[in-house]
């Protein structure tokens, strides 16, 4: 890091600080939608063999897409 110090020293003066507040929050899951078709089987396909439950549930997800 100690390379780096000239360089946090030219860019300090422009850096500012600020605070907020969060009051809402809003969450999204992406299931390959934007993929053609035959990709999105693959990631599914995948996802559904794999052991753990969760990428198993995520399949199930994926099969319910339209």
């Amino acid at each position: 890091m100690s390379e780096s110090v000239d360089y946090f020293r030219k860019i300090v003066s422009g850096v500012g600080a600020f605070r907020i507040t969060v009051s809402k929050g809003e969450g999204m899951f992406k299931l390959s939608q934007e993929q053609e078709p035959d990709i999105r089987d693959r990631v599914r396909d995948a996802f559904a063999r794999r052991e753990c439950g969760r990428h198993r549930e995520t399949a199930e997800l994926m099969s319910e897409l339209p």
